[in-house]
């Protein structure tokens, strides 16, 4: 009956226009299953500044929601490594096509097919965001699937030889993943130590204690109660400042709420208002910080909307925001430019000089840090005391 079978499938003997979209969708599930996996270790175990990644769309299609979460790793080997031997698998089967490959991958992919939409809902319904690799991951499999099904045999009674193999295989990629993470682990390990000495040797600005309207986190109503304090001069036009701001920023808010008051200085790389800089690197960088500088009320909201567009800032587009926003006649006021000019006279007083630099709890801190790294220096910070 198996050979019976076997005989109706288009998937065994000659290649054929079948075999070759199987070979194509395997390649694509292997090729986003070693991106998704070299992700999560330049994420998990970062060992420089922190980095964007090509699948950072937007809040709700980014790759990180999904490298963040539970799921993103079981028992220490990352979830896009079982993604990474699946596609191996049905890359196999597809250059050999032979009955027990073929009956052994279905039901290997029927399983993977109902992860993938496991994982699918877990992501819009648990994290409330989609990672938009993985949604080709999932798509591939699902027509992986569909063609073993339709244009196959149908029969999904594994091979056991095929089985067996596919176990050895399987034990010896996860069992290198394992051991990978696990040096990872003792790497980052010296990594935190190094950054660590580095922040507890740097100047200390405590004394520093001009208060700014703009919040974007507040604990307690004086700035100064708060266990942990984060002072943040930024540039609204900073790409940096850009993945701070939506990277960063709102995981530390959330990692640390009730403990965090963290406030926001205009540091604008524009000499349209920056008497430091003697020609303009962001051109529009003083005028998105005169809209906020007008809503101190509405601070988060304007400054989240202007980082959202700072690829298409413009004088009319920051007109239109500040119409929007009730704030047209301050917008253009003088007053508006006053506020900011005197936030970079205060920045001068600690020697603030790029974007986006930080004061955590006193401590200096120049540049971009990866989030994990970001944590660790806050932890220090509040250990130390005020």
């Amino acid at each position: 009956m198996a050979e019976d079978l076997g005989n109706k499938s288009q998937l065994t003997g000659s290649i054929n226009i079948w075999r070759i979209l199987l070979m194509l969708l395997s390649l694509v599930m292997v090729g986003v299953s070693l991106y998704l996996t070299n992700h999560y270790y330049d994420v998990q175990y970062p060992t420089t500044y922190f980095s964007t990644s090509m699948c950072d769309v937007s809040t709700y299609w980014n790759c990180d929601t999904a490298t963040f979460s539970a799921l993103s790793n079981i028992f220490g080997v990352p979830t896009s490594v079982f993604g990474l031997i699946v596609g191996l698998f049905f890359l196999i089967g597809s250059f050999w096509g032979n009955q027990a490959l073929e009956r052994t991958n279905l039901a290997l992919s029927l399983a993977n097919g109902l992860g993938c939409i496991g994982l699918f809902f877990y992501s819009v319904l648990a994290l409330g965001g989609l990672c938009p690799v993985c949604t080709i991951y999932y798509a591939c499999s699902l027509l992986v699937a569909a063609i073993l099904w339709f244009k196959g045999s149908k029969n999904f009674t594994p091979d056991t030889k095929v089985s067996g193999v596919w176990a050895l295989i399987f034990l010896a990629i996860t069992g290198g993943a394992w051991y990978y993470t696990s040096e990872k682990e003792k790497s980052i390990e010296k990594t935190a130590e190094h950054i660590l000495g580095e922040f507890r040797k740097s100047a200390n600005y405590e004394a520093f204690n001009f208060e700014s309207p703009y919040r974007l986190a507040s604990a307690t109503e004086k700035f100064s109660d708060a266990p942990l304090r984060i002072t943040l001069f930024s540039d609204f036009q900073c790409p940096v400042c850009k993945v701070l701001a939506e990277k960063i920023i709102p995981k530390l808010i959330s990692h640390y709420k009730g403990k965090l008051n963290f406030q926001y200085f205009y540091y604008p790389m524009d000499n349209n208002c920056n008497h430091n800089l003697g020609q303009p690197m962001h051109p529009m960088a003083c005028e998105a910080s005169y809209v906020a500088a007008c809503l101190p009320e509405k601070f988060t909201q304007i400054h989240d909307e202007i980082y959202a567009a700072q690829n298409e800032l413009s004088r009319s587009m920051l007109q239109r925001l500040a119409n929007t926003h009730g704030a047209s006649t301050c917008y253009n006021d003088i007053k508006a430019k006053e506020i900011v000019e005197n936030m970079i006279l205060e920045a001068d007083k600690i020697g603030v000089q790029a974007t986006p630099t930080m004061l955590i709890n006193g401590k200096k801190l120049e540049g971009l840090m990866p989030l994990k790294f970001m944590i660790l220096l806050c932890e220090e910070a509040m250990k130390s005391g005020k």
